[in-house]
């Protein structure tokens, strides 16, 4: 079940590689930031001329402000 799981999320991960632009701008947390919502988990990323960086995989029931903003 995690394994299906794991690999759907990594799935999500590849489609942010090959369109970047489908999540939503988070700018107002962090410059540049994107997020993409993903089976109640949200991808926060940042878009790189070379890649993707994914910055943190958070569930949606989380506070992701506090989340990012941890050191």
């Amino acid at each position: 079940m995690a394994d299906g799981f794991l690999d759907r999320l990594k799935d999500a991960a590849f489609r942010l590689g090959k369109s970047p632009h489908i999540g939503v701008s988070r700018n107002n947390l962090i410059p540049g930031l994107r997020v993409l919502f993903h089976a109640g988990y949200g991808i926060y990323y940042v878009i790189r001329p070379e890649n993707v960086a994914i910055i943190r995989v958070i569930h949606q029931t989380r506070d992701a402000v506090a989340q990012l903003s941890a050191k």
